[in-house]
């Protein structure tokens, strides 16, 4: 490349070094673009599907500050949390705060009906730190339903299930389970609630024929002596395919969430197989046995 009389002039060769650049600079472009992690076959080419949660900074710092406001709520000193690594909600109440947390004024015992109102008034005010969230992001208590509750001799128990995404969610995730004394303090709290996310609302894939598909489908388990064994599916009467949930996938810094289609298959020893119900793909096989 070369000046003639104010203007620039490119010769055959610069183009052609021009060009090679170019094209090793495009290449090095899509090799740059990021895919999800895991099983590429359980992705999807859906915006924004599957959905996802990472464990960002700015998630793990509203985790934090919702359990100080927590404990600052209760005049409890600072006690380091149990929190879910990526949804940032308390997986089990310290030892330390067992009893010391009261949902109450007064001393008078509570009664059942009293107790799911107490209940309700403390899941309802603590929901940010419920679900792992600020106040302005944070779910409601529209949100959940009581699916349990319980009495012995000396606590109240009660299991709320998230009831916010038109399917019900798999698993343990979606669920809050509380225990307080009939005295009203708190003596356990476990929450694996998830945040407002946007999941499709009708699926794409029909169940239909995805029993066939299972059919002469292999797995390998290991017998009590640890001999490998085989399984085969030999009929349609072996598979059974249920209606659709939210599907979790962890990973080590993120949790996706799926519409999926449980396919359970087997006799005796059985297998469930995850199939996208937006895109058909397998997400998982969970072994439903112990060997």
């Amino acid at each position: 490349m070369f000046e003639v009389n104010n203007r620039i002039v490119v010769n055959k060769r610069d183009l052609a070094i021009a060009a090679a650049v170019l094209g090793l600079l495009c290449v090095s472009a899509a090799c740059a673009v990021t895919r999800p992690e895991g099983d590429v076959t359980a992705q999807s080419t859906i915006e924004g599907y599957p959905a996802i949660i990472e464990a960002t900074p700015q998630r793990r710092q509203s985790g934090n500050i919702a359990w100080r406001l927590f404990l600052a709520e209760h005049g409890a000193r600072q006690i380091e949390p149990d929190l879910h690594p990526i949804l940032r909600t308390p997986v089990s109440l310290p030892s330390e705060l067992a009893g010391r947390v009261k949902l109450v004024s007064g001393s008078t015992e509570l009664t059942e009906e009293s107790a799911r109102e107490a209940l309700r008034v403390f899941v309802e005010r603590q929901m940010p730190i419920l679900s792992g969230r600020d106040r302005t992001a944070a779910l409601s208590l529209k949100d959940l339903s009581l699916v349990k509750f319980a009495s012995d001799a000396s606590n109240f128990s009660a299991v709320y299930q998230q009831m916010n995404f038109g399917y019900p969610i798999s698993g343990s995730l979606g669920k809050l389970e509380i225990a307080i004394r009939r005295s009203g303090e708190l003596v356990s709290l476990k929450s694996l609630l998830v945040p407002r996310l946007d999941l499709p609302r009708k699926p794409q894939i029909e169940s239909t024929g995805l029993a066939e598909k299972m059919l002469e489908r292999e797995f390998t388990y290991s017998a009590i002596d640890g001999r490998p064994l085989t399984y085969r599916v030999r009929s349609i009467e072996e598979v059974s395919v249920k209606e659709i949930v939210v599907y979790s996938k962890e990973e080590t810094d993120r949790m996706l969430l799926y519409l999926a289609y449980p396919v359970e298959v087997g006799r005796g020893t059985t297998w469930t197989i995850y199939i996208d119900a937006m895109t058909g793909n397998e997400i998982a096989v969970v072994q439903n046995f112990v060997t």
